[in-house]
């Protein structure tokens, strides 16, 4: 006889199911109870519970897979071993790659040889498995139909053929036909006769499981199933329609075997404990008529996005816990789309201290052993091996690599941009400086490439056996054991046993490739190993037994939770818009079905199946459902509610629809971590709730020290260093300082005291950008100028002769800063080339600078102070040493008077700036003048003739070229220097004949004689008298002055000054750490800082 026990959610189907198997047991019949595997531990719970020790020992309490063992057992079956999800993945690939060789495969020729295909493969031979179709069976249909199916359907049964050939092959066999192969059994033995069966918890069945309930009912005493339905007849597109024809399925197969059908409808729910609830249960996606009077059970909270929902989630939960007397495992979180909150909720979890299990698997892929053999693997595959998946192979820790020595090879292939193939020669850019490095290379390529060079040529057996060898040579398995030891230490006992698992999943893995993988390139190799990682995933178990339950809506088997939380109930999401995607669409599903082979469930079931996911995680909650809904993704994509919601909250008068944000902040403060974050999100508020918090956070000494530093540091008063002793140990009793750091200083004492005082250092690539641009352009004029005895020789010197001083300069330079050989590459010759043709230019246009010009170079590269002498003194007592690099000075003498001239190349745009003196800024070649031409200075004999800036950037021909101008006149204007000179007629006539402004900042007006006075044009000259350049050095002497009175009493205020239009903080790397972004706190120039500064040195 065949029993029905129908009803929807919640009528104790169940309960009234195990009543009946404990009457059947008591009268001494033997029973079998069936259930999804998933529900095997809680239903075995419950029985126990309820039947008592005696009886549950008596019943068969079993999953059809389990069931299928037991008929193994009694009975017998095929000879071999099983086949593991290893085992199928790789005879998979070995099936596909036949029938490529032999060119069988007509509709996936192309796509076969992707690796993904594999997977998508085998999804659709479990799917044929599971309905029933054999292999030979199907190969034989598809070979009848006299090419009534497309090419698609024949190649997917030559791979179904191909592959279970193989399974043969190597003795293995599938799981997945055990449930057919067990029915066939248990049918001809007769072994279900005179037993009684109970089914509970299904919605639907495959094929195979079909096959066993034939012969289940055609045999059994008595069939008991509890199905979730009502309204036989009326479910057609309802919630109930995919159960329904569940229903019909059994009717039918008891109608061929005559065999009586009894049906029980159990209408009245007794799960719940709120009337909201039950009509809840009764009304949703159904037609339901009036309102319940009031819900107090069902809140629907929308939230911004899914942080504030997991917050949401996190605080109502600690709100039941700690107020409303729940335990943690009372409770339990469903949604649709679990991956996206996976992370989200562990991260709120840890912040609310909620023990939690989420039911979820876990990928072995990104584990620390699993990715240090994907990437050595990878790296023995590729003759130009990326940089990236060195590191990460290296990062891993489980080679003998110190974190240290990871560090210093990460930077030196960031600042060398090292990478490919001179990861397999020596290290050779200033390695004099870096020798460890080069061993630390030496540890990591030499076991690879000794791997390498075993595995060429190799077949699968020998390349899996090499990879174990690698593993015990590079002593993996000891920092296995050594990093579980730790773990324990650190009483995660589960995680030390969690590493010892995955590395026998490694070792699982090499023995199958070896066993089955057969012969294989190494870059084949390397795809398939990688992809059978990729496909290796286990589950991980409750680490409590009082914990939040976390699952997926489609897969979640709950026991009446008291309260239940529906993540991210959006359109088309809740439910999920169905799509079936793989190998088949469902036209190939339709040809399929009408040709009377039955495949897995079309569009339509999808459809209904997700209507009835829906209705079971919203009817889960015994006590409190909440259900909320996020206005956008993680993307920040708009996302919307789900239409559900709108019906749900059609069904009770009062509105049960809140937003998450209008919680008050105490609410989302249930731990010292919450409150510490939210008491910081809300920082610059000062109310009564925000001093609340703070109050709490006083008891916890460690969120004390924070906010009290955080106070500190927002009440933005100067950062100051009270202790002189340790200014002096930073930068000792005598100051010594560059030009550069002067203006450094000035612009932002921080700035200053984080890179000269705390040497932090913002990691740079050693490339020809603009600064080893300049440098390069600097050593090349060096090497020009310095090459000839005086200015008549550099005169003479030819484009040929020119062109080999730069060339050797250039590969010089190269060989010596930029890494030599080892950064080579046909871009940067590109650029090295463009670089030499602008050196040219600038030298071309030197000479017949130099050419009308009585001042001749004298020095270059000239350094101001090697004896390091003191040049100042401040008002503190510290002597002040000034040091600095001129990039050339010229000379020029006249009636036993010398002038001197400071030259500075420049790749960037610099505009002297008589403004910015005011404050120290643009002082840098002053300095170096002052300092050359002062007292015990290398040139004090002389006097200061300017310092001049002259552009060596390179040129490009753009709108600013005028008609008129030929190419001299054009680089003339490109190369005219700016800075301040000398207001003396003698000077400016040695420095430019005429003093026409073509290469200094001085132009004569026409009304000038030659005589006297200059008259000099005030827009093209920017020139100083004598007495001005004196003013100027006391200026200039009082700002170095300043600037060590002021570090010396510890100040180091993040206090930017503010000129020229710009802020110091645009470009600064220690923004992040000064407390000062966005630039509140600042100085501000004067407007009229140019006439204050001439004031002062006219006065």
């Amino acid at each position: 006889m065949l029993n029905f026990i129908l009803g929807g959610a919640g009528c104790g189907k169940s309960y009234l199911m195990m009543q009946k198997i404990n009457q059947f047991i008591n009268n001494g019949n033997e029973v079998i109870f069936i259930v999804p595997e998933q529900f095997s531990f809680e239903t075995d719970k419950k029985l126990y519970n309820f039947l008592g020790s005696k009886n549950f020992n008596k019943i068969l309490s079993v999953s059809f897979t389990s069931l299928a063992k037991e008929i193994f057992e009694k009975f017998g079956s095929r000879s071999g071993e099983y086949a593991e999800d290893i085992h199928k993945f790789i005879l998979m690939n070995k099936a596909i790659k036949e029938l490529e060789i032999n060119k069988s495969l007509q509709y996936f020729n192309k796509q076969s040889r992707k690796i993904n295909f594999i997977g998508d493969a085998l999804k659709i031979v479990t799917e044929f498995r599971q309905c029933g179709i054999l292999s030979e069976e199907f190969m034989r249909f598809v070979d009848s139909a006299n090419n009534k199916y497309n090419e698609k359907i024949y190649d997917l049964a030559l791979i179904y053929y191909t592959y279970d050939n193989m399974l043969k092959e190597n003795h293995l066999k599938d799981s997945l036909t055990d449930i057919s192969e067990a029915a066939a059994i248990a049918n001809l033995n007769d072994f279900f006769d005179g037993r009684i069966v109970f089914i509970d918890e299904f919605e639907s069945f495959t094929g195979d499981e079909y096959e066993m309930i034939d012969t289940i009912i055609s045999q059994s005493k008595d069939v008991f199933t509890a199905l979730r339905l009502e309204n036989i007849g009326e479910n057609q597109y309802g919630v109930f329609d995919s159960v329904e024809k569940t229903w019909k399925s059994f009717y039918q197969i008891a109608k061929k075997y005559n065999i009586k059908i009894v049906t029980e409808n159990l209408k009245n729910t007794v799960k719940y404990k709120n009337d909201d609830l039950a009509y809840l249960n009764k009304n949703i996606f159904r037609n339901f008529n009036g309102k319940q009077q009031y819900s107090e059970n069902i809140s629907i909270i929308e939230c911004r996005d899914l942080y504030e929902e997991a917050d949401y989630i996190s605080s109502q939960i600690k709100e039941l816990v700690m107020n409303q007397n729940y335990l943690f495992s009372d409770i339990a979180i469903l949604s649709r789309q679990l991956n996206e909150y996976t992370y989200i909720l562990e991260a709120a979890f840890r912040k609310y201290n909620i023990p939690y299990f989420m039911d979820i698997k876990k990928s072995a892929y990104h584990t620390v052993i699993m990715q240090l053999v994907i990437n050595a693997v990878n790296i023995l595959c590729e003759a130009r091996p990326d940089t990236e998946t060195i590191l990460k192979y290296i990062k891993t820790q489980l080679n003998d690599i110190t974190i240290k020595e990871i560090s210093e090879i990460e930077n030196y292939c960031f600042e060398w941009d090292i990478r490919g193939e001179q990861w397999f020669s020596p290290f050779t850019a200033e390695i004099e400086k870096k020798s460890g490095v080069e061993n630390t290379r030496k540890k990591v390529m030499e076991p690879i490439i000794n791997l390498r060079n075993k595995c060429k040529g190799a077949d699968c057996k020998k390349i899996c056996k090499s990879i174990y060898e690698f593993l015990y040579e590079t002593k993996v398995p000891i920092r296995v054991s050594e990093l579980c030891g730790k773990l324990n230490d650190m009483g995660l006992t589960y995680q030390a046993k969690e590493q010892k698992r995955i590395w026998d999943m490694l070792m699982s893995v090499l023995n199958a490739i070896s066993e089955i993988g057969g012969a294989m390139t190494m870059s084949e190799f390397h795809h398939l190993f990688t992809a059978v990682i990729k496909q290796i995933t286990y589950s991980i178990p409750p680490q409590t037994l009082d914990g939040v339950h976390v699952a997926g809506a489609e897969t979640a088997r709950l026991d009446s939770p008291k309260a239940v939380f529906v993540l991210g109930v959006n359109e088309g999401y809740f439910p999920m818009a169905s799509h079936k995607s793989g190998l088949l669409n469902e036209k190939d599903r339709m040809k399929f079905e009408m040709s009377g082979l039955r495949l897995s469930r079309n569009t339509d079931e999808l459809i209904s199946d997700e209507k009835l996911i829906v209705y079971k995680t919203l009817t889960y909650a015994s006590d409190k459902l909440f259900i909320s809904y996020p206005l956008s993704d993680n993307t920040g994509s708009s996302r919307y509610p789900a239409s559900v919601l709108t019906q749900i909250r059609n069904m009770f008068k009062n509105e049960i629809l809140s937003s998450a944000s209008d919680k008050d902040i105490v609410f989302y403060s249930s731990t010292p971590q919450a409150a510490y974050y939210n008491y910081i999100q809300n920082f610059s508020r000062s109310d009564s709730k925000i001093e609340s918090l703070r109050t709490v956070l006083k008891d916890y000494p460690y969120y004390t020290a924070k906010i009290d530093y955080l106070k500190k540091v927002s009440s933005q008063k100067e950062f100051h260093i009270e202790d002189a002793n340790l200014i002096k140990r930073i930068y000792t009793d005598s100051l010594n300082i560059s030009a550069t750091g002067i203006e450094e200083f000035n612009l932002c004492h921080f700035k200053f005291f984080c890179n000269s005082g705390l040497k932090l250092k913002v990691r740079r690539k050693r490339q020809i950008g603009s600064l080893e641009q300049g440098n390069l352009i600097h050593q090349c004029l060096e090497c020009v100028l310095s090459s000839c005895k005086n200015k008549e020789e550099f005169d003479k010197l030819s484009r040929n002769q020119i062109s080999k001083i730069i060339e050797k300069c250039a590969d010089d330079y190269f060989e010596s800063n930029m890494g030599g050989v080892i950064k080579r590459n046909a871009r940067l010759e590109s650029n090295l080339k463009r670089i030499k043709e602008n050196i040219f230019k600038i030298i071309s246009h030197l000479q017949n600078e130099l050419k009308q010009s009585e001042f001749r170079p004298i020095n270059f590269e000239f350094n101001i102070n090697e004896k390091g002498i003191a040049n100042l003194t401040g008002d503190n007592g510290i002597e002040i040493v000034i040091r600095g690099v001129i990039d050339r000075v010229d000379i020029y003498e006249s009636n036993g008077e010398k002038y001197i001239r400071v030259i500075d190349y420049k790749t960037g745009k610099k505009i002297f700036s008589m403004s910015s003196l005011l404050y120290g800024i643009n002082l840098q070649m002053l300095l170096y003048m002052f300092t050359i031409t002062g007292s015990g200075g290398a040139y004090s004999d002389c006097n200061p003739a300017g310092v001049l800036y002259m552009p060596s950037g390179e040129i490009v021909c753009g709108r600013d070229r005028d008609e008129s101008d030929n190419m001299e006149e054009y680089l003339n204007k490109h190369y005219k220097m700016n800075g301040v000179v000398l207001n003396d007629r003698a000077v400016l006539n040695a420095m430019e004949k005429d003093i026409q402004g073509i290469y200094i900042p001085a132009k004569l007006l026409k009304g000038d004689t030659g005589d006297g006075e200059l008259l000099l044009n005030k827009r093209s000259s920017s020139c100083l008298t004598s007495s001005q350049f004196k003013k100027l050095r006391q200026h200039t002497e009082k700002i170095i002055i300043d600037v060590c009175n002021e570090l010396y009493s510890g100040n180091i205020d993040a206090d930017p000054l503010v000129i020229f239009g710009g802020s110091p903080c645009d470009y600064c790397d220690y923004w992040s750490v000064c407390g000062n972004v966005p630039c509140e706190k600042y100085r501000e120039a004067d407007k009229n800082a140019e006439e204050k500064m001439l004031k002062i040195i006219s006065d």
